[in-house]
């Protein structure tokens, strides 16, 4: 199975999508409440591109964006698996059977060893916020049910 480039984050998973054409940028204000959830739930039904939601209400000038149905059937005729297949690391159309074997054979081989990047190497480094910068609610807005955070805390004694 031929290999694509080994994605390092969401940004370049939504620059697949778009190049791909199975992403819908969405840049009227949706409330985050039941807007996002019914539009994502339609998607599904729809099989329609996967919403990226630019206007998040409350959150407008924060730069947060919402990425629904990542995972979903595509939008691509002849290729339902594209989504799942560019996340694995693999061409768009390939079929269920070579994804289920790629991700057996990857869990026969052996880890990737880790290694220590610089900080400023270090996606995971770019958005860092310690002492007064930090703002829980910043990311649990109101109770914000429908999102996921990729973040940790750490004291810094």
């Amino acid at each position: 199975m031929q290999r694509l480039k080994h994605l390092r984050s969401l940004r370049e998973y939504i620059d697949e999508l778009r190049i791909l054409g199975d992403i819908q940028p969405i840049d009227v204000e949706v409330d985050w409440k039941f807007e996002i959830g019914a539009i994502i739930r339609r998607s599904y039904d729809l099989r329609a591109p996967a919403p990226l939601f630019n206007r998040v209400k409350g959150y407008d000038a924060s730069g947060f964006r919402v990425l629904g149905a990542p995972a979903a059937l595509s939008s691509r005729s002849g290729m339902p698996l594209a989504r799942l297949a560019i996340a694995l690391g693999h061409r768009p159309d390939a079929s269920g059977q070579e994804l289920l074997e790629a991700i057996v054979a990857a869990h026969e081989r052996k880890p990737i060893p880790h290694r220590i990047l610089a900080k400023a190497d270090a996606p995971c480094k770019e958005n860092v916020m310690v002492g007064d910068q930090v703002d829980v609610s910043r990311y649990l807005h109101r109770g914000f049910p429908q999102t996921t955070v990729g973040a940790t805390f750490k004291p810094t004694d």
